[in-house]
């Protein structure tokens, strides 16, 4: 469902990334960091939401700081964000990776 252009673009509208931001920041549930990853990583199949996801403050480094997290079921649902990115490196050039990312 979160792979639909529609639904994407609701969900950006309303401050989904910071909600992601939040939960993975707690990482309370490893079941919830697992589904939100998840879901970071469905909306990112539609073109530009990689720049949002890059843009948002803070989401990035959260990211990146779960390559440490112990749950491997977090860590497949990671594999498969970053896969998703490298692969559209291909892609658009309007949803290119900046040379410069602030971590």
């Amino acid at each position: 469902m979160t792979i639909e252009e529609d639904v994407v673009w609701f969900l950006l509208n309303n401050n989904v990334l910071d909600i992601a931001k939040h939960i993975l920041q707690e990482k309370k549930d490893p079941r919830l960091t697992e589904i939100t990853v998840g879901i970071i990583g469905n909306m990112c199949c539609v073109p530009g939401v990689r720049r949002r996801v890059n843009c948002t403050p803070g989401l990035p480094s959260v990211l990146a700081d779960l390559l440490n997290y112990p749950d491997p079921l977090t860590l497949i649902q990671l594999m498969r964000l970053l896969k998703t990115c490298l692969v559209q490196l291909e892609g658009s050039p309007e949803d290119t990776v900046p040379t410069q990312v602030s971590v």
